[in-house]
């Protein structure tokens, strides 16, 4: 009885590592959307120091709306 559970969970853990080893090696465009928002915002930074916005554009059934713009807090990325 030990030895077909430990064949079970052997199979499940090859079947695991074989589909994640797949996901990881398919080209970007066919991996699903997993965070649609992401996609639609594009930070950008003005030239006054400390200040930049968010330009958000939905897009709903391939009709793209209005940018809106929204102030965002700028980060820095430099390691001190």
């Amino acid at each position: 009885m030990k030895k077909k559970l430990i064949a079970v969970i052997f199979i499940i853990a090859i079947f695991s590592i074989l589909t994640t080893v797949f996901f990881w090696l398919l080209p970007a465009e066919e991996k699903p959307k997993l965070s649609p928002l992401l996609d639609n915002t594009l930070y950008v930074q003005s030239s006054l120091s400390r200040e930049c916005r968010a330009i958000i554009t939905s897009i709903l059934d391939g009709v793209a709306s209005t940018p809106s713009e929204v102030p965002c807090k700028v980060q820095s990325l430099s390691k001190n």
